[in-house]
């Protein structure tokens, strides 16, 4: 009924009629056949993964008579036995959805838990956003996106949408049919938004300031211990200063090109852009600031060569091209010195993802002998 777009469909001999790869959303059903009155039935709702039973009774009369009957969709579940919620538009419109992130509305369903951090819940977190436990932690989740899987090898979501992209949830935490039999953990399914044939859009903004939470216990407590021994001045603030900024904006509706073209019932675009911008955000058990991990500087050129000294059974880097049959195994020879020849080096995005990188600074005592955590804001 949001789009006006309409699906047909004939029933067989019996009566039976089926309707298959609806989206979800809010559906009437007209039916007609010779000697029976038009029959009209609103108020139908179908959500995601969802299949809804209705039963249509016609009455004997003329086709230009007609019925209209109205009702909700019945709220027993008859055509499946799992368990779990649906996190409807409303839901993901109107309550505080931390960070813009879908996946922190997975508590809301009673058999879900969180055993993360509030920030690594962020939708570029995707490790974090895996944090979801039912059954005791027995098995990795299983994550889709309009159908499509999006579970990586780790368990982890492939890619986490913005709740501005997300126009339902499905949370299923056991007795799952076939079609979601992938994981003894939570099944989360999502569904993109998508225009209508009202033009609709939203700009949205949330700020997280350090300043404004309590500092986390273990911060509290790396500070007072460094004031005891003197690795910290007396003035330094508990934690860092800085903001983080989540905001998006979103626009949707019918596809229209006057005097050529209008869309209406037909053909519909929906656009979502999300961001983060952030300045020093959180703390570390260090005492102030974020650890990074960023590449090195002769990393961009690269030199792996010190990584040699440090594991060189573990970070050999080895030729793609080069290859040789021993004893049924195939081997490569390493590149000399650790080194990849910069001809090698094609790929024309390294150019501009060493402008947006911060350079490293090595903080001693926090960066790693093989690089991890040398950026430290």
């Amino acid at each position: 009924m949001d789009t006006g777009v309409v699906t047909p469909a004939k029933t067989n001999n019996a009566g039976l009629f089926e309707a298959d790869f609806l989206i979800p959303g809010h559906y009437s059903i007209t039916a007609d056949a010779a000697g029976f009155k038009k029959l009209l039935r609103t108020g139908l709702v179908l959500e995601i993964s969802g299949r809804i039973q209705v039963d249509l009774r016609m009455e004997v009369g003329s086709v230009s008579e007609s019925v209209t009957v109205t009702g909700a969709t019945p709220v027993l579940e008859t055509t499946n036995g799992s368990t779990g919620r649906v996190i409807e538009r409303k839901e993901l419109e109107e309550l505080p959805v931390g960070q813009l992130n879908p996946m922190n509305m997975a508590i809301l369903s009673t058999d879900v838990m969180f055993e993360g951090l509030s920030t690594t819940s962020r939708i570029d977190s995707n490790g974090g956003n895996s944090e979801y436990r039912t059954m005791g932690g027995m098995g990795y989740n299983e994550y889709t996106y309009d159908g499509v899987p999006l579970t990586a090898i780790t368990g982890q979501p492939g890619f986490t949408p913005s709740s501005d992209m997300v126009d339902e949830m499905k949370l299923q935490t056991s007795n799952f049919d076939a079609q979601t039999g992938f994981t003894a953990g939570v099944s989360i399914s999502m569904t993109s938004k998508g225009g209508t044939n009202g033009y609709h859009g939203s700009l949205s903004d949330q700020m997280y300031q350090t300043r404004w939470n309590a500092t986390p216990f273990f911060t509290r407590l790396a500070w007072l211990n460094g004031i005891k021994n003197g690795t910290v001045a007396p003035n330094t603030p508990e934690q860092a200063a800085g903001q983080q900024n989540t905001f998006g904006t979103t626009l949707g509706g019918p596809v229209r090109i006057p005097k050529l073209y209008d869309g209406k019932n037909k053909l519909f675009f929906y656009f979502v852009y999300s961001g983060i911008r952030q300045n020093t955000l959180g703390t570390t058990n260090s005492g102030n600031g974020l650890n990074y991990t960023v590449p090195q500087t002769s990393w961009w050129n690269g030199d792996f060569s010190a990584l040699q000294k440090v594991n060189p059974t573990l970070y050999t880097i080895y030729d793609p091209s080069t290859g040789t049959l021993v004893n049924g195994h195939v081997t490569r020879a390493p590149f000399p010195g650790n080194v990849i020849p910069q001809a090698r080096i094609t790929d024309p995005l390294v150019p501009f993802y060493k402008k947006i990188y911060p350079t490293p600074n090595n903080v001693p005592g926090i960066a790693t002998a093989e690089g991890l955590n040398d950026c430290h804001a």
